[in-house]
């Protein structure tokens, strides 16, 4: 149909002067997609040193990053302090806008949340499609990308627009050959494809801003009324995490490792409760 024909070109529109962005975002799970991951807790993501973004799993699946290609490919050039710095202050203003997008939507991600929880994969779509209706400018990449290559030097931007290229090129090769000559099914993948992107995203912004305020987060979790169990498990997991922050080495995969590692120790209930409070009831 005419709306599958319309997401698949935007999928393959190849690279103007203003940069990718257009091209399905990265997914990250190496199995098939599951939109049930989104919430459930990720994977700890790794850092390649090879200046390539494609690499593939033992059954020869690409490898989904953990985020945008553009970002990723940042991540692997050599740039001086000052580039660096400048590339680092423009995502730092889109993370802002995430960790805005979270904290105004508290009642809504608790219900995707639920959803998850609960198996339903649609409705979990379907709230994180919501979501993304509130954010228009976060679901467009192409601004942001500009934003940041604007901000390197011309042969890095050019490195970088690359990287992400040969990245999504391959992972839209990966779509097609799972969905044959069926172009709603092209459509479909490409989709949840940039479904479970939003939803990376989104996780990462309640990862930075649920553990914002190290010490009113751990007085959160004396309210839980934790198992012994449950307290030896977070304590260490939350012990863990400040040593590195106070010596502040903590990285983005030491935040992810926390929330998983509280995700899969609390109860479904202990969760809701520790957000409502963090966050406030009656966002």
């Amino acid at each position: 149909g005419s709306g599958g024909d319309s997401v698949i070109a935007q999928a393959e529109r190849p690279d103007p002067e203003t940069p990718p962005g257009q091209a399905p975002e990265e997914p990250r799970s190496r199995d098939d997609i599951d939109l049930l991951r989104i919430f459930g807790g990720p994977e700890v993501g790794e850092r390649f040193t090879e200046e390539t973004l494609v690499h593939r799993d033992a059954t020869g699946a690409l490898a989904r990053l953990d985020t945008l290609p553009i970002e990723a490919a940042l991540d692997l050039l050599d740039l001086d302090e000052s580039t660096r710095a400048n590339t680092d202050a423009v995502r730092a203003e889109r993370a802002r806008a995430w960790d805005d997008l979270f904290r105004n939507n508290i009642a809504l991600i608790l219900r995707a949340q639920s959803a998850a929880a609960a198996g339903d994969r649609d409705a979990l779509a379907a709230d994180l499609r919501d979501l993304a209706e509130r954010a228009p400018e976060l679901r467009d990449n192409a601004a942001y990308t500009r934003d940041l290559l604007a901000a390197l030097p011309p042969a890095d931007a050019a490195k970088a627009q690359s990287l992400a290229r040969e990245y999504r090129a391959a992972l839209l090769a990966e779509l097609r050959a799972r969905a044959g000559d069926d172009r709603e099914a092209l459509a479909a993948l490409v989709t949840r494809e940039r479904v479970e992107a939003f939803g990376r995203e989104l996780r990462r912004a309640y990862e930075r801003t649920l553990l914002a305020d190290s010490a009113e987060f751990e007085a959160l979790l004396e309210t839980l009324d934790l198992t012994p169990e449950q307290q030896a498990t977070v304590r260490r997991a939350v012990t863990d995490y400040a040593q590195k922050n106070i010596l502040n080495t903590a990285t983005p995969e030491d935040r992810a490792k926390l929330v998983q590692t509280l995700r899969e120790t609390l109860t479904h209930s202990q969760w809701r409760t520790l957000l409502n409070q963090r966050f406030g009831a009656n966002n």
